[in-house]
């Protein structure tokens, strides 16, 4: 019922649609050759194999990555959706997102409806790309006049688990899923932080779905950027269960700090990250990123990534790292389109059933292309 409630909604959108359209079209496709790699120091060779693949998450599918974002604008309306191929082979396309938004008063509201993305209240990355409001749901934004820079707003959505209380699917609890979050940006800094509560309508009979409420937050030192052109410094953070949560599903606090400069030869950038979870162990990470534009169209460079367990949950003792990764890259770039070669070995330590420490090698290989449009 909500999910027709929801469409009827964006159909009445597209109602206004009759003139003055601008219809613009993203999107991009990925690939690549690898060759991958993984030892055991106890189990020997785990496995060894090429193939096409593309290493940019688990959004690959029959070895290729498409999307296309698709966005439409008649005077203040617009419409934005993604469709995404689950089977090249099969011709089978998701839509992950769809949403239509309204902007009224001058531009001091907007409404935005349908599945949910893109909110305004994210993390925005590059360690942390989850956000709080993707579900299906109405948001609504408010920017006063009084106050330039500055917004805040609600999101009511769908529950982000599945429910198996049927007897708790309530108003009540629906309102108990709802997302509040603020914005303010100025010359010396930008800020943004969302909160998202948690009902119990939606955590299974062993309450291991139970992740609490939930808090997403990103900082930025605008000044810094204005004194020195190309430096910029900021720092996002994703809080889960701090309230509500269980000990199947315990509180944890993600943390990171990014110190990134880029003038006009070269880029580099530092990523510092501190994650503590209740009850089990926590994670220090550091990620140094260095990248030289030998010609206009070439970069030639790496990033080396370091993983710390510590605290009286963890699983790893006497041991310098969790693990430790090097990855050289060398990329060209030709308008939209881009190759790269990427070189991966990770050095990790495990524990085995007896208590003892193993150690495990990855390597991977990836020849990839990609194309923008």
């Amino acid at each position: 019922m909500c999910k027709k409630f929801i469409l009827i909604l964006i159909i009445f959108f597209l109602a206004g649609f009759v003139h003055a359209l601008d219809l613009t079209f993203t999107g991009e496709i990925r690939t690549g050759i690898l060759w991958e790699r993984v030892e055991d120091s106890h189990l020997g060779v785990i496995r060894e194999e090429t193939g096409f693949a593309s290493i940019w998450g688990t959004e690959h599918i029959n070895n290729v990555r498409l999307r296309l974002d698709m966005h439409l604008v008649s005077d203040n309306l617009g419409l934005v959706m993604r469709l995404q191929p689950n089977n090249i082979d099969a011709m089978q396309v998701s839509i992950p997102f769809v949403f239509a938004y309204g902007n009224f008063l001058d531009e001091r509201l907007r409404v935005t409806i349908g599945r949910l993305e893109r909110s305004p209240w994210r993390a925005d990355g590059p360690h942390i790309w989850q956000q709080l409001d993707t579900t299906i749901g109405i948001r609504t934004e408010i920017f006063p006049a009084a106050i330039p820079g500055f917004g805040f707003g609600f999101a009511i959505n769908h529950w982000n688990n599945a429910t198996y209380h049927t007897e708790l699917l309530t108003i009540d609890n629906l309102l108990m899923e709802s997302v509040f979050g603020f914005t303010y940006t100025n010359d010396l800094f930008h800020a943004r932080l969302g909160y998202r509560l948690d009902s119990d309508a939606d955590v299974d009979p062993g309450g291991s779905t139970n992740e609490g409420h939930e808090l997403m937050y990103r900082l930025e030192a605008s000044f810094l950027s204005n004194l020195v052109p190309g430096l910029s410094v900021w720092a996002n953070g994703w809080w889960r269960g701090f309230i509500g949560s269980t000990e199947l599903v315990p509180a944890f606090y993600q943390n990171w700090l990014y110190v990134q400069f880029d003038p006009e030869d070269f880029f580099t950038r530092l990523s510092l990250g501190l994650r503590f979870t209740e009850s089990l162990s926590h994670h220090f990470d550091a990620e140094m990123e260095f990248y030289y534009r030998v010609l206009p169209f070439l970069n030639i460079g790496g990033s080396v990534f370091y993983n710390l367990e510590f605290g009286p949950g963890r699983s790893l003792f006497g041991v310098p790292f969790r693990f430790l990764a090097g990855r050289p890259r060398i990329q060209a770039h030709f308008g939209n389109a881009s190759i790269s070669l990427e070189y991966e070995i990770r050095g990790s330590y495990l524990a085995a059933a007896d208590r003892s420490l193993r150690q495990r090698t990855e390597q991977w290989l990836n020849l990839r292309a990609e194309i923008t449009f």
